[in-house]
């Protein structure tokens, strides 16, 4: 079992060139199934989180599914904070802890890609509308992550608030290094920002995903 050694409750490690190529090369005979657009091999089809209810049932059944998706050739993951309220996170995240544990596959044969942009509460906080209010509130705007009055659609663009986001998977899926992160509907922004404080926001969220990269968070 190897961990982060900062951050002991984080699974070390990320997607390398030679663990993809070493995954996709268990699995002969598949022409066009695995491909290599830059230094990653990755697998033709990829597990998605968004369809299902938060916690339960659907919580097993995306366990199962990373499971039987490593076994039979597919190393991409591709989930979101805000899929089923933080809730898919942490059930592939859970799935992957075991995966590893068991040397079903490696960490640097898994491709784990997650977004960031929207407003999520934690689901334990939460029964009522009341409840998810007061939880962003607390979550977000009370420690400064966020300026209400910038957020479109339950969506923001704020740096800090989305160095929040990163953190938060990091979290929800026990790893030290998200793999691949992308940002979740900036254009919302475009409007409310206009054209030159929108590019200038853009590049700011960049710089930041950039530092991210730096630390090893990405």
């Amino acid at each position: 079992m190897t961990f982060a050694d900062e951050e002991p409750a984080l699974w070390a490690g990320r997607a390398t060139a030679e663990g993809t190529r070493r995954y996709a090369g268990r699995f002969p005979g598949r022409p066009g199934h695995f491909r290599c657009p830059d230094v990653l091999t990755l697998s033709s089809l990829s597990l998605g989180t968004r369809s299902g209810e938060p916690g339960g049932a659907d919580d097993l059944l995306y366990r199962g599914a990373v499971s039987t998706c490593l076994e039979s050739g597919i190393n991409v993951i591709n989930t979101a904070l805000s899929d089923r309220m933080q809730t898919s996170e942490r059930a592939v995240g859970t799935a992957l802890r075991r995966a590893f544990s068991e040397d079903l596959v490696q960490r640097d044969e898994v491709v784990v890609v997650t977004k960031g942009g929207s407003l999520v509460p934690e689901p334990a906080r939460v029964r009522t509308q009341n409840d998810v209010q007061r939880d962003l509130y607390e979550s977000y705007v009370t420690p400064g992550l966020i300026d209400p009055s910038e957020v479109v659609a339950g969506n923001a663009l704020d740096p800090r608030f989305l160095r929040d986001q990163v953190r938060r998977s990091r979290e929800n899926l026990g790893l030290a290094t998200l793999d691949i992160y992308l940002v979740e509907e900036p254009e919302l922004h475009r409007r409310s920002l206009g054209a030159t404080e929108f590019r200038e926001r853009l590049a700011a969220v960049f710089q930041m995903l950039e530092d991210c990269a730096r630390q090893g968070w990405i």
